[in-house]
């Protein structure tokens, strides 16, 4: 599993800080350079499965990363697919805060688009929120968060698709991860970027994360 943190298919140059149960990426051909990944450090297919433990870090740092857009004046959409996936993988966007009221409205297009049928959930505040069996796809605004388990057919995409669109991050090119390569030099570079970015919010206390890698 190339999410494993022990795993010799970790791109360990990838990653900003590393907590207890959790770390930080970059993501793989991200969308833009503060394009993050909330991954657990032990295999854990979805939040559903999480413990208790694990599942308040990673509210801990979803905490920390509304506080680091915030401070680039965005707020932040974070999405999980749980379908066609083995280790979790959430992730984080900034949307300019001057566009945040266009989010439900994008989404319910994007949703008509590919005939997904989304339900709005109070805020998932336990693991047990979820639904352990199955496939779902979640997506949390600052003030909303939404559902759907119509999974058939479900583009792998959908959360890229749906914060490329030209409503709000307006990157069409951006959709496919594998159309997003760029070099390890350049993903250092910008894992670089984002660590210093980030280190008034990092409450991990860890500065070495195998910058050498």
């Amino acid at each position: 599993c190339w999410f494993c943190l022990q795993s010799a298919d970790l791109e360990k140059h990838l990653i900003i800080c590393v907590g207890e149960h959790f770390y930080l990426a970059l993501a793989k051909g991200p969308v833009n350079n503060f394009h993050i990944l909330l991954i657990p450090i032990e295999h854990a297919q979805s939040v559903a499965v999480l413990n208790e433990d694990q599942f308040q870090e990673l509210e801990i740092f979803k905490r920390s990363l509304k506080k680091l857009y915030d401070s680039m004046d965005q707020v932040v959409v974070f999405f999980e697919r749980n379908y066609m996936s083995s280790h979790m993988n959430m992730n984080a966007l900034g949307i300019p805060r001057e566009i945040e009221w266009q989010l439900p409205e994008t989404l319910k297009d994007k949703a008509d688009e590919f005939s997904l049928q989304f339900e709005t959930i109070p805020k998932i505040t336990s693991a047990k929120d979820l639904p352990e069996r199955g496939a779902y796809f979640t997506v949390e605004f600052p003030n909303e968060t939404l559902i759907t388990r119509t999974m058939n057919k479900f583009p792998i995409n959908f959360g890229r698709d749906f914060v490329c669109d030209s409503n709000l991050l307006n990157a069409p090119d951006r959709i496919d991860w594998r159309d997003c390569k760029i070099t390890k030099g350049i993903e250092i570079d910008i894992v670089n970027a984002v660590k210093e970015k980030y280190k008034e919010f990092d409450f991990t206390g860890n500065d070495d994360n195998d910058d050498d890698e």
